[in-house]
């Protein structure tokens, strides 16, 4: 069934208005023809191919536990059922919307009182038996009822419920946008989600509603992982706000707050007394303003700060994937001096230590990141009790199949495997959740082959791919797109060296197959040498 305005869902809910879509759901206004016309939201799930049995069974089950809850910060829902195989649910509608419209056009004095909703929420979730992890707190799932209070919403969808759903629709996106509110601890051997998750995503809320943007921008703690300082918030925002968001974000752990304990601290702050941490906080040496524990920049003035980190005892042993993204990055520095072993022009160098140099080094920063933590999945510990290995079994997919023998986790291609796709295309290499994910071999059908790293069925992280015309690219990927550091080398021996964006050179420099520098990117635009 197509949802499109006017149409009578479930010979009950008039379709007035399409609200918002998720990678499983659809969000409309509806109005309950036997409820005298009483205007609500429903959301819909898996619309169109809906979901079966086993699914609709648990779909059901999780979200009776939900239905008893009540609290003032949660946007509760008033009904559930089932229609077309698609699970639906009925709530309030709200019509300010969601917190979406408030990213970066926020004030202090409010983001307070945001930090004090939605906090209280979670600490009513967190405090149930068996505590319920909502998973993708962020602007998007923060609604605003009509007196200004924050409401959270899509809390009770466990990890089993998502995995279904994933099954369920074209799932090439479906994780993009909650990346970037997924702390590091979710892309390690350990990856289940925490109360603790659900506070560094607050805290990445937080940051984004002030700045615009999240932290890490859409790679959450996969960054952060592999050491990735905190970025510090420009403006005149109070220290203690900004610790709270700190120690939110901070890496481990058990050194962030939990909610009941960011409540607390609103509360001090609404009655205007001073909040007490119960660490020792830091000054920055050149503004003397608030440092996060543990941070080793200041967050007003960006100044490094002298820190001393207590000395391992034993220095760790290098895994296997943090040799080899060693050995990509060292790769990539030696694209970078590649014109250098070429005696190219001077010219050439002052470009490259242009004024774009610090976005290059920050492109080659995240991509460098996000390598190590994809090499993290690929050396993720399986339960081996669990792990099963099969041989050729079929797997329906929502547009076509693929053919599978390798290793399986509860019925989920999980570590290593080799699958046929019904498009043609033969991969070769590491699953998560029955997705490539990780460090594999792929052969297109138009004769590509890519050697490198996934995230989610997508090149994502370092790679080389050869095209059918034997011109090779070697690079950073995003999205399936150069995008990063990058050489790319023609058959005849032209080649392009420096920085992709969105599949396209941006800076660097091109030469012509003596090794002549014949061209030079500026920002994409293209000028003769």
């Amino acid at each position: 069934m197509e949802l499109k305005e006017g149409i009578l869902f479930d010979d009950r809910y008039l379709l007035v208005k399409h609200l918002g879509s998720g990678g499983f759901s659809e969000v409309w206004l509806v109005e309950d023809s036997k409820v005298a016309n009483k205007r609500m939201a429903l959301k819909i799930y898996a619309p169109g191919r809906g979901l079966d049995e086993d699914g609709i069974k648990l779909f059901s089950r999780e979200f009776e536990l939900v239905f008893d809850l009540s609290h003032t910060n949660l946007l509760r829902p008033s009904h559930f059922d089932v229609y077309n195989r698609s699970p639906y649910l009925t709530m309030p509608f709200c019509e300010r919307g969601s917190t979406d419209k408030l990213i970066g056009n926020i004030s202090e004095t409010e983001l307070w009182h945001f930090m004090n909703n939605v906090a209280a929420g979670l600490a009513y979730l967190h405090e149930q038996e068996p505590p319920i992890i909502h998973q993708d707190i962020k602007p998007a799932n923060v609604m605003i009822d009509s007196n200004g209070k924050y409401l959270i919403t899509d809390f009770g969808i466990s990890t089993k419920v998502r995995s279904t759903l994933r099954k369920s629709v074209d799932n090439t996106k479906t994780s993009a946008g909650t990346l970037a509110y997924m702390g590091p601890e979710r892309f390690g051997r350990e990856n289940e989600p925490i109360k603790a998750s659900d506070i560094w995503a607050l805290g990445a809320t937080l940051f984004e509603m002030i700045e615009g943007d999240a932290p890490f921008g859409n790679h959450g703690g996969l960054i952060q992982k592999s050491g990735a300082e905190i970025p510090y918030i420009k403006g005149n925002w109070s220290n203690e706000l900004l610790e709270i968001i700190n120690r939110c974000l901070l890496p481990d752990t058990w050194e962030r707050p939990i909610a009941s304990q960011i409540v607390e601290w609103t509360q001090e702050h609404f009655k205007g007394n001073k909040i007490s941490f119960e660490k020792k906080v830091n000054y920055c040496c050149k503004c003397n303003k608030i440092i996060a524990t543990g941070s080793k920049f200041c967050l007003h003035c960006g100044t490094a700060q002298n820190i001393e980190t207590p000395k391992q005892k034993d220095e760790p042993a290098k895994s296997k994937s943090r040799e080899k993204t060693e050995q990509h990055k060292n790769k990539t520095n030696d694209n970078e001096k590649q014109p250098k072993k070429d005696n190219v022009s001077k010219k050439e160098i002052k470009s490259q230590k242009s004024n774009k140099g610090k976005y290059v080094i920050a492109v080659v920063s995240f991509v460098a990141v996000v390598s190590m933590g994809l090499f993290l999945l690929k050396n993720y510990k399986k339960d081996e009790s669990k792990t099963t290995v099969v041989s050729n079994i079929k797997i329906e997919l929502d547009e076509g199949w693929y053919k599978y023998s390798g290793e399986v986790i509860n019925g989920e291609p999980n570590g290593r495997g080799v699958a046929t796709y019904s498009d043609g295309l033969k991969y070769e290499g590491d699953f998560l959740n029955g997705l490539r994910s990780g460090w594999g071999v792929a052969f297109y059908p138009d004769g590509s082959k890519y050697d490198g790293e996934f995230w989610e069925n997508y090149q994502y992280g370092w790679g080389k791919m050869t095209f059918p015309d034997n011109s090779i690219y070697e690079g950073y990927y995003l999205w399936n797109e150069a995008h990063g550091q990058g050489e790319m080398r023609s058959a005849s021996g032209e080649r392009f060296v420096g920085e992709w964006k969105n599949n396209k050179p941006y800076n660097g420099n091109e030469y012509d197959a003596d090794g002549n520098e014949v061209w030079i990117w500026n920002e994409g635009v293209r000028t003769i040498n």
